[in-house]
């Protein structure tokens, strides 16, 4: 069985048990790593982009009360190499014991704000980082993000982030479409997270 190339959309999801042992490659798209309890507690531990290779998220002979919702934030292609393909796994495993951290990263960092405002603030810099482009004075992020997985990123509610993203919009801070996010004025983004403006 050779390699298997998979495309996801927005909405899409790849589900990644305990028993899974096949390898993951993201040849391309930005995702999402989501850590799914028994319970349907979403719990956004890291963004994952090109060049990020997905293999031993679960230690053998543990027992989790959790699997791992990968969901892309762009159109994503991923490769996926079978454990049954013992030969070509076990060559690919040994050599791609590589620094991945280039292509990953944590969204724990989001935790250090108590204020939901300064969580989705920090997100947004996070995905300007992975996938911001410059013009002029603004900044743009070509990524299609919802309210709800923003919301479920931050630890919070649809309504919540509807609400704080209007604010930013009212204030002529950020421009929010269904397509992609504007930093207008990235001092005044900043200043928020400051606390100089409320």
């Amino acid at each position: 069985m050779g390699p298997s190339t998979y495309k996801l959309e927005p909405g899409d999801t790849l589900m990644i048990y305990p028993d899974d042992n096949n390898i993951y490659i993201i040849i391309e798209g930005i995702l999402i790593i989501n850590k799914l309890f028994s319970n349907n507690e979403k719990f956004s531990s890291d963004i994952i982009y090109k060049g990020h290779i997905i293999r031993d998220l679960f230690q053998k002979r543990n027992i989790y009360n959790y699997c791992n919702e990968i969901t892309p934030l762009s159109t994503t292609y991923i490769m996926s190499i079978s454990d049954r393909s013992p030969n070509l796994y076990k060559e690919f495993h040994k050599v791609s014991y590589v620094d991945t951290t280039v292509s990953k990263m944590s969204l724990l960092s989001l935790w250090t704000h108590k204020n939901i405002k300064h969580r989705i603030i920090h997100l947004l810099l996070i995905l300007y980082e992975i996938n911001g482009q410059s013009y002029r004075q603004s900044l743009t992020i070509d990524i299609k993000l919802s309210y709800k997985v923003v919301a479920i990123i931050t630890g919070s509610t649809s309504s919540t982030v509807s609400s704080i993203i209007q604010k930013l919009q009212d204030d002529n801070i950020i421009i929010y479409t269904n397509q992609q996010i504007i930093i207008k004025n990235i001092f005044l983004l900043n200043a928020y997270t400051l606390g100089i403006i409320h």
